[in-house]
């Protein structure tokens, strides 16, 4: 374990210009080591791996040079899985649901998700076209805009609206895609044959999609009032006497004695 968490603990910062900004940069640099030691010291086996899928999403190609190349939605959708981060989410579901998977039983139903997290592609590019709109203005010069919008639109001469239309339409196929995937699953391998955690990894992989969607539809990073809504939310927990930390480095003060000492509490 102990050289697991040492090849994990220096992680690189996202190559994106969005992060070009010193202090983001600095925090991130603080932060990520100590959440990697704190995961990797609660779980020793699921830990460095959970771990090691957040540093490998630092190492995602960046999309951007490659959206004037695409020829197809599927290519880029194939892509996207990993430019949202879903294979990091998927290992933070493992850790948090306590699941010992192997490798293999993992990729023995990726074909049965797939629908699912281009599903959650197709979700993610609806929502956040306006948020990637603002990101392109402000971080313009040499950026493609990374969103299946503006592929549709370079690929098929759509508008906005009939290619968000598109993308609606692809989300209600994928699910319907999906459920007879796993119909065709289970009756080939019923329910109760199967190790409890292969079930419950189909439970973690329909609420990863279910609440993916509900936080695209409803958070103020797609919505009015947008940041607002966030400073609104921290003043009133502010009042309600919530503590926050000014820096990164301000949670260390809470536990002098290091996360062991914590724990003990």
């Amino acid at each position: 374990m102990a050289e697991m968490m040492g090849a994990t603990i220096d992680f690189p910062v996202p190559k994106d210009p969005k992060f070009n900004n010193a202090e983001w940069q600095a925090n991130f640099k603080h932060v990520l080591p100590k959440i990697a030691k704190t995961i990797s010291m609660a779980d020793q086996n699921l830990g460095p791996k959970t771990i090691q899928a957040m540093k490998e999403l630092t190492e995602t190609p960046n999309l951007s040079p490659r959206m004037p190349h695409y020829k197809t939605m599927d290519n880029y959708l194939a892509e996207r899985i990993d430019d949202i981060a879903w294979p990091s989410v998927f290992a933070c579901a493992e850790f948090g649901a306590n699941l010992n998977l192997t490798a293999e039983q993992k990729s023995s139903v990726d074909s049965v998700f797939r629908p699912l997290w281009i599903h959650s592609c197709c979700v993610y590019d609806y929502y956040t076209w306006e948020k990637e709109l603002g990101i392109a203005a402000s971080h313009g010069e040499g950026r493609n805009i990374i969103n299946g919008i503006a592929l549709l639109g370079r690929l098929e001469g759509l508008s906005v609206n009939d290619a968000k239309e598109w993308l609606n339409q692809k989300c209600f196929d994928c699910e319907e895609e999906y459920l007879t995937l796993k119909k065709a699953y289970f009756a080939e391998n019923p329910s109760a044959s199967l190790p409890e955690d292969m079930r419950k990894w189909f439970d973690c992989q329909e609420a990863i999609a279910t609440g993916f969607a509900i936080w695209c539809a409803t958070t103020y990073r797609h919505h009015p009032p947008h940041q607002k809504g966030y400073l609104d939310y921290y003043e009133k927990r502010l009042g309600e006497g919530a503590l926050w930390f000014d820096t990164a480095e301000d949670s260390e003060d809470l536990m002098p004695g290091g996360f062991e000492a914590g724990n003990a509490h």
